[in-house]
């Protein structure tokens, strides 16, 4: 696990700092992180994202961001292109099977993996849980109940 925030040319120092990595795996969905991962990434590494993180909530901001994952996903290996040589992979672009989830379901039941949760707000509480989220410094999931019976 890497914190993105520490230094200001991240796929740069790790180029620098390590050898190359055959697998990345980026949660929040930081483009430069994409757009420079051929500095630290194998050249048959694959970069696995959330997608990109668009920099607003604005309608026209999450079709930006849209347009920029079909982008790394079409051209990862045309580096004439403006490509990065890489394979890039979107979670929401997969195509999970059955096995797959219930691979999944299993670590999570068995606690091998865990959902890291921020914070949990009230249903009343919704517009102020977006704005929370809207911060950018969530360290986990953000969760509206929307059941007050839910845990």
């Amino acid at each position: 696990m890497v914190d993105y925030t520490i230094y200001p040319a991240l796929a740069s120092h790790l180029g620098d700092a390590c050898a190359p990595f055959d697998f990345a795996f980026d949660c929040l969905g930081v483009q430069a992180l994409y757009t420079g991962c051929g500095k630290y990434l194998a050249p048959h590494g694959v970069y696995e994202s959330v997608g990109v993180r668009p920099p607003s909530f604005w309608v026209l901001d999450f079709v930006r961001a849209v347009i920029k994952m079909k982008a790394n996903e079409y051209w990862p290996q045309s580096t004439w292109l403006g490509g990065t040589g890489r394979v890039y992979k979107g979670v929401s672009m997969m195509k999970p099977s059955r096995q797959d989830r219930q691979t999944v379901m299993d670590y999570l039941a068995s606690g091998r993996i865990r959902v890291v949760v921020d914070s949990t707000w009230e249903w009343e509480h919704a517009r102020a849980a977006y704005e929370h989220l809207g911060q950018g410094h969530a360290a986990g999931k953000v969760v509206v109940k929307v059941d007050p019976k839910a845990y």
